[in-house]
């Protein structure tokens, strides 16, 4: 959306190449939105949307506390590698 106002003031063509689905990061890097808009790539802004959150939440289930212990354990070492049972079959099968 910035790239498209951005070329709208400017007749310009940005061609965005990196845009994930959603970002998990600590709340505490979030910038303010006239920072975003103002200064270097790469900073992003969070605002809640009452209406997207409803329509998200509408889908919500009960977590499995095992999985969200392994979500925290992941993210918490990044430098972690995890191993499933496809790890041992198909391409690496003896």
């Amino acid at each position: 959306m910035k790239a498209e106002q951005l070329d709208a003031q400017d007749g310009g063509q940005t061609t965005v190449q990196w845009c994930p689905d959603f970002l998990f990061v600590p709340k505490s890097s979030i910038s303010p939105l006239k920072d975003v808009i103002q200064k270097d790539a790469g900073m992003y802004h969070y605002e809640r949307n009452q209406r997207m959150e409803s329509s998200v939440n509408q889908g919500v289930h009960e977590l499995d506390q095992d999985d969200v212990e392994k979500v925290w354990l992941l993210y918490h070492n990044p430098e972690c590698t995890v191993q499933g049972p496809n790890d041992f079959f198909g391409k690496n099968r003896g």
